[in-house]
């Protein structure tokens, strides 16, 4: 199942036990998590609440080869590279489901982090079924670092996720993603350059 960007954060978290309340609602599930006093469920997605920093698991014979087309903006060990980074990691997973392509994401993340298997999971699924999104699947309004240490930082994203088609090899639409405002944190881990640790969900809503 080809999932949006708040969807594959919503799975990932669940399959990672972090969230309490994750529900089935016709096979893909509608979870709810609670922020402060509040609660929200739109459809096809979810919240989750922001947690501790995530800390690095992989290690350096777990990862892969860095990518060659990361900007020099992107490499940089300060705040302005972390931001850098994650403009680049969003368009590289608009371009994986754009094209679509497998293989440009797991380069730039670690191998534990659940969010990054779920956005390359969306992505062979549309190559398998020749499937693709029509245009981009998530726009970035700002990015900014919120936290930073030596090896670790986090960096949020406030963007929106339009009602972008996602079309068959004859152009034909099979479905529209639903449209939201974005937050999302992104935990990034350095070892020699960025790469992502976890993607949580702050607060979509309705556009």
């Amino acid at each position: 199942m080809v999932r949006s960007w708040v969807s594959a954060v919503w799975l990932a978290v669940c399959v990672a036990g972090v969230v309490g309340a994750c529900t089935p609602s016709g096979g893909a599930g509608q979870p709810t998590a609670t922020k402060s006093a509040a609660t929200t469920s739109p459809t096809s997605s979810t919240v989750v609440t922001s947690s501790a920093p995530v800390t690095a698991t992989g290690t350096a014979t777990s990862m892969l080869p860095y990518p060659i087309d990361v900007p020099a903006a992107a490499r940089t060990h300060d705040a302005a590279g972390a931001e850098a980074f994650v403009t680049f990691y969003v368009e590289q997973v608009n371009r994986a489901w754009a094209q679509p392509s497998t293989g440009l994401l797991p380069p730039l993340s670690l191998a534990a982090c659940k969010s990054c298997e779920q956005y390359e999971g969306s992505a062979r699924d549309l190559v398998e079924s020749g499937q693709r999104f029509a245009a981009n699947a998530v726009i970035q309004r700002t990015v900014a670092s919120v936290a930073a240490a030596a090896e670790h930082a986090r960096v949020l994203f406030v963007g929106q996720q339009p009602p972008t088609k996602v079309v068959d090899r004859q152009g034909a639409t099979v479905r529209v993603q639903t449209s939201m405002a974005l937050k999302l944190e992104f935990s990034l881990s350095w070892a020699g350059a960025w790469r992502v640790a976890e993607v949580t969900l702050i607060s979509p809503g309705p556009s």
